[in-house]
């Protein structure tokens, strides 16, 4: 084969070439510092690097919560303290002036010192934490607490307009905490329980045919945030309530109501008139023995309260004892085969059909309760214009969120509701309940809050254990990261050495070309 001049020149530039952008792609290496900075250099280590790159991201975001978690812990940390230490002197004055030796003066004086406490936990409610209101769930820009008081300026209900979501950051992968308190729990010292106005005379017949209120047949309406439907075509008070229990279980919807029997039997321990069968209780079969005693009836009833919701008890009337039956029910005494006639006997049924078929010797008024099953608000809603709980009397028709209470009886034991009443007794000198109900909320609000304060320390030893694995999680990241990008700067620098006399030698080589010219070929 011929070797050209043509052929040394372009071997001789390649070589020169190629040493030079060695020697080039070395030095951007030793200036970066990385050996892999580009998907060209080494895709899978490239790829690896960036994964890795990106937990790093999230993990020093995660930290940066954490910061401000404990940020926010140690602001709720502080409000709950002076909570408690408002509460540790409330408690004192009402153990002093429950002694019945404080004369009218010093009870005045302490139901203004009591007014002034009252004032400063509703202050304390309202209090503001670096992201807005503590207590007030996620709606942190407005306070709270609503004081409502009467023409003197004393305050005379406190109603919460926060909501039951707390604002939430992740500190961790799947792992999200708590910022704020919601108010309507920590204030809280029992659960929130609430009874319509409306009442059926039978628990278990349709609401269209017990007097409702007119309005929309069917809609929507919430509590504690969840949607329950209605139709008042179907349903009864006791479906409502079982809907209630389904779908909202934050709550406990129960019917309250009392029958008392017609019948009278002057020993409860003897045999009645009773036939072996069954009885259906709200859709429950319960077996009655023959000649079956008031007293056992009333224990195999109660042996089913738990699915039934109705208690049985022997009512000691006028000459003699009747059966008592405590709760929403419906009684079917036909449709059972073999069926017992024992509700007749003791005056509890008659002939008509169920429902409808329950007779009492006291009227029969049947209402829909609704109570927390923790101390907690009730959180109640009519959507649209179907006003559901307006019409029940569970709610006062506002636009108002949480909706005020509305016609029904309410039993709302907060922190608030224990300064009014415990003012009240102190004006009106009524020393036992001092001593006793007030004292006892007192009691029950302290360890609650108690209770939140071991929460909120617990959080921030969370908050510390979790920063401790973050950072080792970023530490290791970071390990794999210089493995897969950083260079190994002793050898780069001995390899560009070597690229440079690689360098040089092509380029003498190249100096070295034989150069051919016209005076060669004469």
């Amino acid at each position: 084969m011929r070797i050209t001049e043509r052929m040394f020149k372009f071997d001789s530039i390649r070589h020169v070439n190629s040493a030079e952008e060695e020697s080039i792609e070395l030095q951007k290496k030793l200036s970066s510092g990385l050996e892999v900075s580009k998907p060209s250099d080494d895709p899978l280590r490239y790829v690896t690097a960036m994964r890795f790159r990106s937990i790093v991201r999230s993990k020093e975001q995660h930290l940066r919560n954490i910061s401000d978690a404990r940020g926010h812990a140690e602001n709720n940390d502080a409000a709950v303290e002076r909570i408690r230490e408002l509460l540790q002197r409330a408690r004192t004055l009402l153990l002093q002036a429950g002694n019945e030796t404080f004369t009218t003066a010093d009870l005045r004086l302490t139901a203004k010192e009591m007014r002034q406490s009252l004032e400063s936990l509703i202050q304390f409610g309202n209090s503001e934490g670096p992201e807005g209101k503590i207590f007030g769930g996620s709606r942190t820009r407005t306070d709270p607490f609503e004081a409502v008081r009467d023409a003197n300026g004393d305050v005379t209900n406190v109603i919460y307009r926060g909501n039951a979501t707390s604002t939430q950051k992740q500190i961790a992968d799947g792992s999200l905490v708590d910022l704020n308190l919601v108010g309507s729990k920590f204030f809280q010292v029992d659960p929130d329980t609430r009874a319509s106005s409306f009442s059926a005379n039978f628990a278990g017949q349709t609401l269209a045919n017990s007097g409702f209120p007119a309005g929309d047949q069917t809609g929507f309406f919430q509590l504690q945030g969840k949607r329950v439907s209605f139709n008042t075509a179907t349903d009864s008070l006791l479906s409502v309530a079982n809907r209630i229990n389904e779908q909202v279980p934050e709550m406990e919807a129960t019917v309250e109501g009392s029958l008392i029997g017609t019948a009278t039997v002057v020993d409860a321990s003897a045999a009645t008139a009773a036939t072996a069968g069954s009885v259906l209780i709200n859709g429950v079969s319960v077996t009655i023995a023959a000649g079956a005693s008031l007293n056992s009836m009333v224990s195999t009833i109660n042996a089913v309260t738990g699915q039934t919701g109705v208690t049985a008890s022997a009512a000691q009337v006028a000459g003699g004892f009747a059966l008592q039956l405590d709760g929403g029910v419906t009684v079917d005494d036909v449709t059972p085969n073999p069926r017992s006639n024992a509700f007749q006997v003791l005056g509890v049924t008659s002939s008509a059909s169920s429902p409808a078929n329950l007779t009492s010797r006291n009227a029969l008024a049947y209402r829909l309760q609704l109570a927390t099953r923790e101390p907690d608000q009730i959180f109640s809603h009519d959507e649209g214009s179907a006003q559901f709980l307006k019409r029940m009397g569970l709610a006062d028709g506002t636009s108002n969120t949480p909706a005020d209470n509305g016609a029904g009886t309410n039993t709302d034991t907060s922190l608030f509701s224990v300064f009014i009443n415990a003012i009240s007794d102190l004006d009106n000198g009524r020393f036992s309940n001092l001593r006793g109900d007030r004292l006892a909320e007192i009691d029950r609000g302290l360890a609650h809050v108690d209770d939140v304060s071991s929460d909120v320390a617990g959080l921030v030893k969370r908050l510390e254990n979790t920063q401790f694995k973050e950072e080792g999680f970023i530490l290791q990241a970071k390990e794999v990261i210089s493995v897969n990008e950083d260079l190994d700067i002793a050898k780069a620098i001995s390899d560009l050495r070597q690229s440079q006399l690689k360098l040089e030698a092509a380029l003498g080589a190249a100096s070295n070309v034989p150069v051919t010219n016209l005076l060669q070929f004469l």
